[in-house]
């Protein structure tokens, strides 16, 4: 049936129904075994060559198999969108595009392999991490390098409860990141930008027991906004930058009196403006995490 539609779309040289049709499909892998059985369903479905093509790809959705979601995310292409169903997948990672990586609902998808994410250059082509929880210790639980990445609503912690781990999340090569409503627990810094040229924009996010919530060790750029620094030790900061950072930090507080800033004052290049009372509403706390999910009004929105 599938060859005899493949022919019938390519005699009458018009695809527009097969595209409208096949964009009811969500599942990419249908489409890849599609087009590796039939030469007609190839050229069909050949990204490059229609605009339907593409629109039907960047409509469908791969569920990684259980026992396979390693291997199904190395078969991936840039822009891809990948459901990972409910388990463990404890080996390490390291990809070369920017896809879509999403887990499934109250963080049921743990990783405990260090993921180490390479980005592209294309204008407007960004990474997505959602919904994933990620454990760690001797290595950063997620790597940078390279590329524009957005993580919502993922939780990374150390593999030894409260022993702090090393950086969570370690930007390079000019790295761009977005953190909305994510926890980073037990770390010696929750974000790491280890050069001048990486950017990090925070937004409704907490920091817990991390000896710096955000660490710049060269410079860069930082956007600090409605987040939470919950400092357990006397040493713990929540921003420590760099003299040649910049950036806007508003709305933002800590759970003790100096403990945003330490001993040092905001860097020259860094907007600073306290957390009023008002300005800060805590909708919600992560049960058994000690995480909070912060909302400040004007914090800006995605889009």
């Amino acid at each position: 049936a599938s060859s005899s539609l493949c022919r019938w779309v390519l005699e009458h040289g018009n695809a527009e129904l097969f595209y409208t049709v096949l964009l009811f499909l969500d599942d990419a892998w249908a489409l890849r075994a599609a087009s590796c059985v039939c030469s007609g369903w190839r050229r069909l479905l050949d990204r490059a060559a229609a605009d339907g093509a593409a629109a039907i790809w960047s409509a469908s959705t791969l569920t990684a198999p259980r026992g396979r979601g390693w291997a199904s995310l190395r078969a991936t292409r840039p822009g891809d969108k990948v459901r990972l169903l409910p388990g463990s997948f404890p080996s390490p990672l390291e990809l070369s595009h920017p896809l879509e990586l999403t887990g499934a609902p109250g963080h049921a998808t743990h990783l405990t392999g260090p993921l180490i994410l390479r980005g592209s250059s294309t204008a407007g082509r960004v990474g997505l991490l959602r919904s994933l929880h990620l454990s760690h210790f001797y290595n950063p639980a997620v790597t940078l390098l390279g590329g524009a990445w957005r993580f919502e609503g993922c939780t990374i912690d150390s593999s030894r409860r409260t022993a702090r781990a090393v950086a969570g999340v370690v930007l390079r090569g000019g790295a761009s990141l977005e953190l909305v409503g994510c926890t980073i627990i037990s770390a010696s810094a929750a974000v790491n930008l280890c050069e001048a040229g990486c950017a990090l924009t925070a937004t409704s996010s907490c920091f817990r027991n991390v000896k710096s919530g955000v660490l710049c060790e060269r410079g860069g750029s930082v956007t600090v906004f409605g987040c939470r620094f919950d400092a357990l030790s006397g040493s713990d900061v929540g921003l420590r930058l760099s003299a040649d950072t910049t950036g806007d930090v508003r709305a933002s507080s800590a759970s003790r009196p100096g403990a945003l800033w330490g001993r040092m004052a905001p860097p020259p290049g860094v907007v600073f403006v306290e957390a009023a009372e008002e300005d800060v509403d805590v909708v919600a706390v992560e049960a058994g995490m000690g995480g909070m999910l912060l909302h400040a009004a004007g914090a800006p929105q995605a889009a």
